[in-house]
């Protein structure tokens, strides 16, 4: 019965089915499951993990060394040492190094490119010991789907051996070592092998200085090289090799084939007891007594008995609808020395989860130890590895025991979700990829497709973590032609189809039916605005990206349907298929990504604007026009292309559709501005962060801190292109937000955008005529908030000789030498605040040791006083402190220079310029300009704007009062305070 077949078939179907198996099916719980598919797996015993043999009609291989040439059999004494001489000392592997140490492995060895057999008759001596190797482990497909390669040539010099080491498998499918004793008198070296609990010795053959012999073991099998005794011990070393793709057919018969009954009996009650009461384990795991590594484990690379185990217990799961997994096993026993049973910590844990076909699917399951068939599977072996955690204060030592094996894990279908959903992390790509490549097998096509479906529901119930999963998933759709699936990559997750993906996708529907493939639900979205394709582009955070991917997907489909020669095809369905994918594309385009803005690139606005010349207002209607809004706050973008569409005097483009464009954007853009402003507060800048930064191929995506602020030029093209294209209906929508932006913002917007701007106006502006009183409420504004807030009236010099001092009291602990806490206030810097405060005194002179002048050396920082340390005096020192008028000779340069500024910004713009934009308010704000900036007005009347006169800050300015200080003492001290 197929997996299918069993998963529909009713209850009571399987109540009659499992009746005919045994007449107790209802009461076996699940311990008595265990229990018998246990005995049906142990009932294998036709392998053996090691074996070793005499060859009773051996050739001699005609051996021949580079380097040495022949070498007679049985060995001499002096070929031996000949063959040590052009040898080298055989290392050993720790972790991912290759060390040499005599300690661990005392031999020689040769290379295989170094060793030649000229005897052609060897062949057969070699076939004999493969033979007898794959009959005696057990291995599947016989001597015929076994290849053996010739590792190395090793001598063992007397006192040569090597400690306990487990072979590594040095290419794929290799499976065990063979080795090839060749006649060589010697005594020791017998080779000892452990697996698990079981310990066996291969003995050397009698007479070993005459017979050949052949000694093979798993790869993962624990071995060691006694020491040789005395003689010489020469051996080829072989790895067997698996080359066979197909080991099912070559199953040889098995005691299990009379045994049937009692795994279906087993697999029956447990299905009954998952439909009756939910109480069935989730998962049975099998534990091997091999070890495989990660690179060569799937059905046909286990070994013996594991395998004979395994394609049984595959078949009997694909008869009754359950899954079989293998995977890495691990369990760890963490415990005190004291030896408290309530204090230890066990874990069980699948740590690598694997198809049959050996394609890693998941990681870290943790199971429970009922799940494991076996009863005590790990009493009396040694753990394979160990962590100990010495003694921390009142706490005992503890020491963590792992226990490792690979397995096999039997999952019912109806938990193979919450099974698999259970794992830290899922490989469903290269699973998908795996199933795709057997579909293209006929024989097992049906059974990929099955469990095809199975994953894509998997990967629905977990959700597409990378965008690769997204891909392998529509190979699925497609190779199912079921475009339903892409609802599984698209439903749980964030992630899109990739740009190279959609080139598959192209391909894929140049044969089919689009509308399936177009329409396809993705929740959140309105199903009329749902197309996979449309979904993926626009989830492409650059404009270009997106083009370009729009290419890709044109070029592809074209070729696709240009293929397609399906009488079906018709011409007119050819056109609709066309017209459908188009505007899906268009849809694509214009879409908003779902994080973040839509960014542009240098060459997207130039694209564009090719499209438009050649496809029309339609074009500039239903796509550049939403690509500008959902930019609109890009305005340099913006600008441009209304610039440049404006400017188009060849191509499919009307003047009237570029004016609706402009409309619809200008309005749009002066609304972003006001909404700009408004979101700001006090004397926040109503400039910045608006625009989007410019894109670079070095960032990957926008971020607020990087927006940049509004650009005054891109601005004045837009005023200039409402004159130009006569819709002065939207002056007044963009004058106002600027307006806000003067009667608010500080003189950061006034000087470096608002300033600028008008300058730029004057200067670009055409001949104005209904619009001119827009542009003169901005001038007036401007430049009525700039000489008010931006130069601001003359600093008034100081009154008196009062500075400021410390408002808060200073308080010490005990005075300076004093060891005692109790805080007292500092008479010194009272002292300092009463100079301070003093209308009538320009000068202090203290007199202490060097801490206390430290000490009101710090508290002068940010007072309008300087200080010098006279030494004249002896000591103590005394510290000289003078008061001074620098911050209002700072202000009143700092005010001289906003006057200079302004002139020079007012000249810039032109006398004639500004009685045009200033209207009637030309005179009161000239005058305002003049007495602010303390200049001599020329009588009544308008001022006429020239040269600027003498600057103020050649006027001499008086020092209200205060004295310089000796030159002498002056000189080094104004700005410095000198307490040494």
């Amino acid at each position: 019965m197929s997996s299918d077949e069993c998963s529909t078939a009713s209850p009571s179907s399987l109540d009659s089915h499992s009746s005919t198996i045994s007449s107790t099916t209802s009461t076996k719980d699940l311990e008595l499951i265990k229990e018998e598919i246990g005995n049906y797996l142990e009932a294998i015993g036709d392998g053996f993990f090691a074996t070793s043999g005499v060859i009773p009609i051996a050739m001699n291989p005609g051996l021949s060394l580079k380097g040495l040439g022949r070498v007679g059999l049985p060995l001499s004494e002096r070929d031996a040492n000949d063959i040590a001489k052009i040898s080298r000392e055989a290392p050993f592997g720790k972790g991912t190094k290759k060390l040499v140490d005599k300690s661990v492995r005392n031999t020689w060895e040769i290379d295989p490119t170094q060793v030649e057999f000229r005897n052609p008759q060897w062949q057969k001596t070699l076939q004999y010991a493969v033979s007898k190797t794959v009959e005696q482990l057990g291995v599947l497909g016989g001597q015929s789907s076994v290849r053996a390669d010739l590792h190395k040539l090793l001598l063992y010099e007397e006192g040569g051996f090597f400690k306990t080491h487990r072979d590594t498998e040095k290419a794929p499918g290799m499976f065990a070592t063979l080795v090839i004793m060749l006649p060589s008198a010697h005594e020791g070296g017998e080779v000892v092998v452990r697996l698990g609990k079981e310990r066996r010795t291969l003995s050397n053959p009698e007479s070993n200085e005459f017979n050949y012999a052949f000694l093979a073991w798993y790869a993962d099998v624990n071995h060691s090289i006694q020491p040789v005794t005395s003689g010489y011990r020469l051996v080829l070393t072989y790895n067997l090799i698996h080359h066979s793709g197909d080991l099912g057919k070559a199953r040889p018969p098995s005691v299990l084939e009379d045994r049937n009954s009692l795994i279906d009996s087993a697999f029956m009650s447990w299905k009954k007891l998952l439909d009756d009461d939910d109480e069935g384990s989730e998962e049975l795991v099998y534990l091997f007594d091999h070890q495989y590594s990660e690179a060569n484990f799937g059905l046909d690379f286990l070994k013996g008995e594991d395998q004979v185990r395994g394609l049984h217990l595959h078949d009997a799961c694909k008869k009754h609808g359950f899954n079989l997994f293998l995977a890495h096993f691990e369990h760890s026993e963490r415990s005190k020395d004291e030896g408290d049973d309530d204090d230890d910590e066990d874990e069980w844990t699948l740590t690598k989860l694997f198809t049959p076909d050996g394609v890693c699917i998941g990681e870290s399951t943790e199971i429970e130890k009922e799940a494991i068939i076996q009863d005590n599977p790990f009493e009396g072996d040694s753990p394979d590895h160990e962590e100990s955690e010495g003694w921390l204060g009142n706490e005992d030592a503890t020491c963590t025991e792992f226990y490792r094996r690979s397995c096999l894990v039997i999952v019912p279908e109806q938990n193979f979700n919450s099974f698999l959903n259970r794992a830290s992390s899922l490989n469903t790509n290269d699973w998908t990829n795996a199933l795709l490549h057997r579909m293209d097998d006929s024989t097992q096509a049906d059974a990929a497709r099955r469990e095809l479906f199975k994953v894509c529901s998997l990967t629905s119930s977990k959700g597409v973590s990378t965008s690769s999963g997204c891909d392998s998933l529509l190979n699925v759709a497609l190779k199912l032609d079921m475009p339903s699936l892409l609802i599984f990559a698209m439903e749980k997750s964030p992630l899109r189809l990739s740009v190279e993906a959609l080139r598959d996708l192209a391909r894929g529907m140049g044969s089919r039916d689009v509308s399936p493939w177009l329409q396809i639900y993705v929740p959140g979205v309105p199903f009329s605005n749902s197309r996979s394709i449309s979904t993926t582009i626009s989830a492409i955070p650059r404009l270009g990206t997106r083009l370009g991917a729009i290419e890709i997907f044109n070029d592809e489909y074209g070729k696709a349907v240009a293929l397609n020669e399906s009488p079906d095809m018709t011409p007119e369905k050819r056109k609709y298929k066309s017209a459908e994918v188009a505007r899906c594309l268009s849809e694509a385009l214009v879409r908003k990504p779902p994080d973040g803005d839509l960014q542009l690139g240098e060459d997207d606005n130039r694209y564009l604007l090719s499209k438009a010349r050649s496809q029309g207002d339609d074009f500039v209607l239903e796509v550049v026009l939403p690509i500008c809004k959902l930019v609109v706050k890009n305005i340099d973008f913006v600008a441009d292309t209304i610039s440049q569409l404006s400017e188009t005097k060849k191509g499919r483009t009307s003047r009237s559709n570029v004016l609706v464009f402009a409309r619809d954007i200008i309005t749009l853009l002066a609304q972003e501005m006001s909404d700009h402003c408004a979101s700001k507060s006090g004397k926040e800048s109503r400039i910045h962060d608006f625009q989007p930064p410019k894109y670079s191929l070095h960032t990957s995506y926008y971020s607020h801190l990087y927006k940049t602020s509004m650009s005054w030029k891109a601005i004045t093209k837009i005023f200039c292109l409402c004159e130009m294209l006569d819709i002065v209906d939207r002056v007044p929508l963009l004058t106002r937000p600027l307006i806000q932006i003067a009667h608010a913002s500080g003189m950061n917007d006034l000087t470096h955008f608002l300033v600028p701007l008008i300058k730029s106006l004057a200067s670009e502006l055409p001949k104005l005529s209904n619009s001119l009183p827009h542009y003169q409420d901005l001038f007036q504004q401007v430049l009525h908030h700039y000489i008010k807030d931006q130069v601001g009236e003359k600093p008034s010099p100081p009154q008196n000789l009062v500075r400021g001092g410390n408002k808060e009291k200073c308080y010490i602990s005990g005075g300076l030498y004093s060891t005692s806490t109790e805080r007292y206030e500092c008479k010194d810097c009272k002292a300092l605040n009463d100079f301070l405060a003093a209308p009538d005194r320009s000068e202090w002179r203290y007199k202490a040791a060097e801490p206390g002048r430290k000490h009101l050396g710090r508290q002068l920082y940010g007072l309008d006083c300087n200080s010098f340390t006279d030494k004249s005096q002896g000591t103590p020192h005394t510290l000289v402190i003078r008061k001074t008028d620098k911050s209002y000779r700072d202000a009143l340069q700092q005010w001289e220079r906003r006057c200079a500024g302004a002139w020079s910004d007012f000249e810039g713009i032109g006398e004639g310029k500004l009685e045009l934009f200033l209207g009637e308010e030309y005179d009161s704000i000239m005058e305002q300009l003049y007495r602010v900036t303390n200049r001599p007005t020329q009588g009544s009347g308008r001022q006429p704007l020239g040269p600027l006169a003498a600057s103020a800050q050649n006027n001499k300015r008086p020092r209200d009062g205060i004295d310089d200080a000796p030159t002498e003492k002056r000189a080094r001290h104004v700005e410095i305070i000198d307490l040494c």
